[in-house]
């Protein structure tokens, strides 16, 4: 159904849980390679890195957060 994702990049942030976890999940699932960041992890995080979601913990907010 999503043949155009296949091994398009997607970046999520927030993408570990709620709306952005899910969409996480639905790109990993359509074959998109998916880096996802997020803030705290949980069993949430777990299930996205066993489908094949790459995580990253940073806080976007922080001032020594990357900006471009």
């Amino acid at each position: 159904m999503y043949d155009d994702l296949k091994d398009k990049v997607v970046v999520v942030t927030g993408g570990v849980t709620g709306i952005g976890g899910a969409a996480s999940l639905a790109f990993a699932d359509a074959g998109a390679k998916v880096l996802a960041q997020y803030l705290g992890g949980g069993p949430e995080l777990d299930v996205a890195v066993k489908r094949g979601v790459e995580a990253i913990q940073l806080d976007l907010t922080e001032r020594d957060a990357p900006s471009n």
